[in-house]
């Protein structure tokens, strides 16, 4: 069921998994910090690890990846988010 909505090139895969992994991310961030009313280590540990393996794990489906841009796939949500929450 994956392969039909992850796309195959390397561009395609990493727009893919940081639209996907940012999109989740908030969702959590808005679910502990506004329901849950908590701004404990799952905010800023579990959530940027969460982040990172994910976007990765969503780069990397079709075929393997080289680290330099797994580590730059991983560290895309996490600036992204970062700079909407700091906005918002």
């Amino acid at each position: 069921m994956l392969d039909r909505w992850i796309p195959r090139g390397a561009i395609g895969e990493a727009a893919v998994s940081i639209v996907l992994t940012i999109a989740i991310g908030f969702m959590f961030t808005v679910l502990g910090a506004e329901v849950l009313r908590s701004y404990g280590w799952e905010l800023y540990v579990a959530l940027p690890f969460c982040l990172g393996l994910f976007s990765v794990l969503v780069y990397g489906y079709h075929e393997p990846r080289s680290f330099g841009s797994c580590m730059s796939v991983a560290l895309g949500p996490i600036a992204m988010l970062g700079a909407v929450l700091i906005l918002v």
